[in-house]
């Protein structure tokens, strides 16, 4: 007797086939349906393949481009005052450093695998900041980072989003059309300044899109102890009142400087006394142990809003059949 399928394959295997056939039926549908038999294939190729996408969020300067370096363990992505573009930028695992710029409008991908990270750092400031890249006049529709850091090995894929509050409000625009493609998002805010309304706002639209959500408080080294538990009291305190919060809010203290320091000069005490340790073990014990139901949570939360969006359209579309010769000539 052969051994039955797991549960979970099961729920795998035909929540893919359903994907399948909706994008197949939507093909008849008409060519002006197109863009969402794409995007439901794109999300059933990701889905089949496990591709885990955890993107990060916040204010501009709160720290993001240092705690992704610090995370992946090199300092790849640019770090300095200046905003970055209104493309995202991917990091995913392989085994060879390469960098890949998409863009817009069909235009043929870039490639750049560089020697070292100072070239592959150089090549990318070129696409994903408004000093190389000013209002994204490139057309770059987002850029893609391989690399072979452990923490993307188990298929999530870490996401450099444009800053919120920054000089530039098409990043934060570009950032909350972007959120469609994430199943699951850290927040950061940091320890100076506090939350602003900004990224209260900001994070009622976020909870909208994707329910998975924790926080990343930055820069604790600038606080003592008291200072760093009035801090968290009040984070606490906030989200749960501006933003109706319930239950506990995962809040993860770290100090992303030290923690990237820490990695460069492989000093293990450091990378401890960072909180850099706790956040990338709460990572990898949620990839391994939830990363599944997280990812089918959020391809059927999409699956479902492209549906509507396809419904409406497409009873909108009957509607108009429906009517006279003369009243549709006149609209």
């Amino acid at each position: 007797m052969t051994q039955s399928t797991p549960i979970s394959n099961r729920n795998r295997l035909h929540l893919s086939s359903l994907l399948e056939q909706t994008a197949a039926t939507v093909g008849k549908l008409g060519t002006e349906f197109d863009h969402y038999r794409f995007k439901l294939t794109e999300l059933n190729s990701r889905y089949s393949e496990g591709r885990f996408h955890l993107a990060v969020l916040g204010q501009f300067k709160r720290g993001k481009s240092t705690l992704l370096n610090a995370l992946i363990g090199e300092p790849i992505l640019p770090m300095g005052v200046v905003p970055v573009t209104a493309a995202p930028t991917f990091i995913q695992y392989a085994e060879l450093p390469k960098i890949t710029v998409q863009y817009q409008g069909g235009q043929v991908a870039d490639e750049f695998s560089g020697v070292s990270t100072e070239e592959r750092s150089a090549y990318l400031n070129k696409f994903v900041t408004e000093e190389g890249n000013p209002q994204n006049r490139l057309d770059v529709a987002e850029v893609q980072i391989d690399l072979p850091a452990p923490i993307l090995k188990n298929g999530v894929v870490l996401i450099d989003t444009p800053r919120i509050g920054s000089t530039y409000r098409h990043n934060t625009l570009a950032t909350l059309n972007f959120l469609e493609q994430c199943d699951s998002a850290m927040f950061l805010i940091s320890a100076d300044p506090p939350i602003t309304e900004v990224e209260l706002e900001f994070l009622r639209q976020v909870r909208e899109k994707i329910p998975r959500l924790f926080f990343v408080m930055n820069k604790i080294d600038y606080l003592d102890e008291s200072e760093l538990e009035q801090a968290l009291s009040f984070y606490k305190r906030v989200l749960s009142e501006q933003i109706e919060w319930d239950g506990e809010i995962p809040v993860f203290c770290v100090s992303a400087r030290k923690g990237l320091d820490a990695r460069t000069d492989k000093d293990l005490q450091n990378w401890t006394s960072s909180g850099l340790e706790q956040l990338e073990s709460f990572l990898v014990e949620f990839l391994a142990g939830e990363k599944f139901n997280a990812l089918m949570d959020a391809v059927l939360r999409r699956s479902i809003d492209f549906i509507d969006a396809i419904l409406m359209e497409a009873g909108i579309a009957l509607q108009a059949l429906q009517l006279p010769s003369n009243c549709l000539k006149k609209k």
